[in-house]
């Protein structure tokens, strides 16, 4: 809780800080009589309320100066607050250290003097760094933000013509397959136009998530397994349902993430029920620590009683999550089967 308070406060003053500057850069456009004549103002008025403080005031009488030089340092610019430095200075040495109205320096405020006027110089000197290091860094955060939306315009572009592609082979396999008598290569076609579809429906959804091309789970796993429920449920009763995190995942996983799951729902939607057999098919992701959990389970025949198929599917899926340095585990559960697939979120 602490930790989570103390990053909230930096949070929050650095986005003070970032204010202050930015509304400098509106007061540094007065003209410069205009910022001078407002420093002097500010002097006199802090000398005013320092000559009405009392006693109280008066032992450290060069203490109720330094608010205004960082404000005139800031705000106007260095030149103001080295002015405000040495007036301030002068009205001191003048009237509250003796000899009373006069500016002859007695040797023992000589060393206090100039330890003043060299603090508020260098104060003066600090906000004016500080004020150009935010200029420039505001310049820079402009210059990246410029390149961002180039490089998503450049991502959108890319990705566009890339699902545009993959698309036109699917339709072209699909299309082959009902031209095909052989019905196991009818299957084998139709599967890889699927697989494609799956890759296409990756490269709609691409964004950039600092510098880096990524993909949110939830938003593509939702949309993948509506398309599969469109494919492959139809009017049959079998319930498709969903239990998806949002995690920004990267492009290579989460092709292997989306071939997995294309293979798991579709096996599971074609194999594991009958005809006119009502069921469901659940899939859940979220992250568990270190690990990405997909489980695909349904409560239909199980994978024992379910209709073969040529078994290339489940090779990949054990192919890809085993690249990936995760594993692919199976499990009979009555009734139906589940498919728990883990891979390393790192």
């Amino acid at each position: 809780m602490r930790e989570g308070r103390g990053k909230e406060h930096s949070i929050h003053s650095s986005w003070s800080m970032r204010e202050l500057f930015h509304r400098a850069l509106t007061t540094r456009a007065i003209p410069g009589w205009a910022r001078y004549a407002a420093t002097i103002a500010l002097v006199l008025l802090a000398f005013a309320l320092m000559i009405s403080g009392g006693q109280s005031m008066h032992r450290y009488p060069f203490l109720i100066f330094v608010p205004v030089i960082l404000v005139t340092g800031i705000f106007f610019d260095r030149g103001n607050g080295i002015l405000a430095t040495l007036l301030s200075a002068l009205l001191v040495q003048y009237y509250m250290l003796p000899p009373f109205y006069s500016l002859t320096i007695v040797a023992g405020d000589v060393l206090g003097l100039l330890l003043y006027i060299a603090t508020g110089i260098f104060v003066a000197l600090l906000a004016e760094a500080l004020h150009r290091a935010y200029v420039e860094l505001a310049r820079r955060h402009q210059e990246i933000e410029s390149a961002a939306r180039q490089s998503g315009m450049l991502l959108g572009e890319l990705s566009h013509r890339i699902r545009n592609d993959l698309t036109n082979i699917s339709l072209l396999l699909s299309s082959q397959s009902r031209a095909v008598e052989d019905e196991l290569l009818r299957s084998a076609l139709s599967a890889a136009a699927n697989r494609i579809k799956v890759l296409a429906r990756i490269y709609q959804r691409l964004s950039m998530q600092e510098g880096e091309t990524v993909v949110d789970t939830r938003e593509f796993i939702t949309a993948h397994c509506d398309d599969l429920r469109v494919a492959f449920v139809g009017l049959r009763p079998i319930a498709l349902e969903l239990d998806v995190e949002s995690h920004a995942m990267k492009l290579q996983r989460a092709v292997a993430v989306g071939l997995i799951i294309n293979e798991l729902v579709t096996n599971a939607l074609k194999y594991a029920f009958s005809a006119d057999e009502s069921g469901r098919v659940r899939v859940e992701f979220r992250k568990l620590g270190n690990e990405y959990r997909l489980s695909v389970s349904d409560n239909g025949r199980g994978a024992k009683h379910a209709v073969p198929g040529t078994g290339i599917g489940l090779k990949l899926v054990r192919g890809l999550a085993g690249q990936l340095g995760g594993r692919c585990e199976m499990r009979e559960e009555r009734p139906g089967s589940v498919y728990v697939v883990t891979l390393p979120a790192a």
